[in-house]
């Protein structure tokens, strides 16, 4: 994977993200082959509660709604952001 990484990352106008279980492995290996071009960060999902203060839900019936909502959808920041069903599946 750090070849294809490394010979794409050259070769091609594009950007490449590494995400999961392996990123922290692949992010430190990589470092050395594409030095200085290389930005790690962190995004971490909202908590249920955190998504309530969100959206400002109070109402108990919204807040089961809301919670099967999250459970569906999870509580990535950017998919609060989408309101149909396919663009939420995509994040």
């Amino acid at each position: 994977m750090e070849k294809s990484c490394k010979f794409i990352g050259a070769t091609k106008n594009t950007s490449i993200f590494i995400t999961g279980s392996n990123s922290d492995f692949l992010s430190s290996n990589l470092a050395t082959h594409i030095a200085g071009r290389y930005v790690s960060f962190k995004i971490t999902p909202f908590t249920f509660s955190e998504v309530c203060e969100l959206l400002n839900i109070n109402d108990k019936s919204l807040i089961e709604d809301t919670f099967r909502d999250y459970n569906k959808w999870g509580g990535m920041p950017q998919r609060f952001m989408k309101n149909d069903d396919i663009s939420k599946k995509l994040i």
